[in-house]
């Protein structure tokens, strides 16, 4: 009798841990379904790339992973049935069990997640910026910027030099896992050829555009009634109205600019500076050191705008001048061009070689002209066509589905 009761209960057991093996399989093969997961950081790029994919694909395939510690401003995850708040290793878990992976941004928490992962011929790096310039070696601030930096010890002189680059306490593992990733998608070719230069990996090239966070195709009937609907009227006081950088970062070279628009000779112009995000020590000193240069001239743009407040106030800017020396600001530089307007870019990035080669007309810093205030704000109307032409036609939301669609679906 204790021999039956003993089968029985070895066979009940076997039972058991069968439908539990059976259990984990079915979940870990329903995992295998997810074909792309985007490992993202919160910000408003990230959600409308979440927006445009949702609408354009079939969210069943695809997961956004955000990591669980990270505090919230611009996604709500209880918006979408497809985001997902993570710790570092149920992020390293689903990439194991994703067919493509995309990193979107590779900060140091992500190279640790992709060191530790699984797998060949998955791994897609979408270059944000900072994440490839602030590694390698090359000089990102001017000389006025440099001094103002140290002066204001904001940064120290190791910080801001060439050399000060490489030494982090990851940086091997950042060396073995760009070995690792297959992909770099990017803009710009240059900043590929810039990890290629810098770094020993065989990944391939794929062009890629992120939806940009204003879609500048909608608002061309709408721009004059946001502008009279807007707080914002700056001519109503200036005849010409200059945009200075994109964000509240030091790597926009703000005071290599203001220092040259101080010496103008005019109270017809402001200088309009986007700080809503940033450093907020560097945006605390640069808004006193701005109205030190420039009076009320510099008018510092503090609050995080709605679209339609924002798209009103590119529409009354004249110029944009964007100091970057490496891939930033697009977003912004964009939509001027759209609107029509002039654009200077510092030669140095690679997104001015690329602009040009697609056929868009972008001024060098070099070439503002303080001593004329004609010619520093005239462009031609045939350059403003050119110019709105080339960026909905490279930059509009069927090109970024065209450059989706092979990256998702190959």
């Amino acid at each position: 009798m204790n021999n039956n009761i003993n089968k029985k209960y070895k066979s009940n057991k076997l039972r058991k841990q069968n439908s539990n093996n059976n259990k984990s399989n079915k979940e870990k093969n329903n995992s295998k379904h997810i074909k792309n997961l985007h490992i993202i950081v919160d910000n408003f790029y990230s959600r409308r790339l979440i927006e445009f994919v949702n609408m354009n694909f079939d969210k069943n395939k695809h997961v956004f992973a955000l990591r669980e510690t990270e505090k919230l401003k611009y996604i709500d995850p209880q918006n979408y049935d497809n985001v997902k708040r993570l710790d570092l290793k149920d992020i390293k878990n689903l990439s194991d069990m994703s067919k493509k992976v995309f990193i979107h941004f590779l900060k140091d928490d992500f190279v640790k997640i992709i060191d530790r992962c699984e797998g060949k011929n998955k791994f897609y790096w979408i270059i944000w910026g900072a994440d490839l310039y602030n590694y390698i070696d090359i000089d990102l601030y001017g000389e006025s910027t440099k001094e103002f930096l140290v002066e204001k010890n904001l940064k120290n002189v190791e910080e801001i030099s060439r050399k000060a680059k490489k030494p982090r306490k990851n940086y091997k593992q950042r060396l073995r896992v760009i070995k690792k990733i297959s992909y770099i998608l990017a803009t710009a070719k240059g900043d590929y050829n810039l990890v290629k230069s810098n770094y020993d990996t065989n990944a391939k090239y794929i062009p890629f555009a992120y939806p940009n966070p204003i879609d500048f195709t909608t608002y061309d009937k709408e721009c004059e009634e946001n502008i009279s609907n807007s707080q914002y009227d700056f001519k109503k006081d200036y005849k010409y109205v200059i945009l200075l950088g994109n964000s509240g970062y030091e790597t926009n070279n703000h005071l290599d600019i203001l220092y040259k628009l101080k010496d103008i000779d005019s109270k017809e112009f402001c200088v309009v500076v986007p700080l809503s995000y940033g450093k907020r020590k560097y945006i605390e000193e640069l808004i006193l050191k701005g109205k030190e240069l420039l009076g009320e001239q510099f008018i510092p743009l503090k609050a995080f705008l709605k679209p339609e407040e924002y798209i009103a106030i590119l529409n009354q800017v004249d110029i944009g001048i964007m100091n970057h020396k490496r891939q930033q600001g697009m977003g912004n530089i964009n939509l001027l061009l759209y609107l029509g307007k002039k654009v200077y870019m510092n030669e140095e990035v690679t997104y001015y070689s690329y602009l040009q080669e697609i056929g868009v007309k972008v001024f060098s810093i070099s070439e503002i002209n303080i001593s004329s205030l004609k010619e520093m704000f005239a462009i031609s109307e045939d350059c403003k066509k050119v110019n709105k032409e080339a960026i909905k036609e490279f930059f509009g939301d069927k090109k970024v589905k065209e450059y989706m669609s092979k990256v998702f679906e190959q």
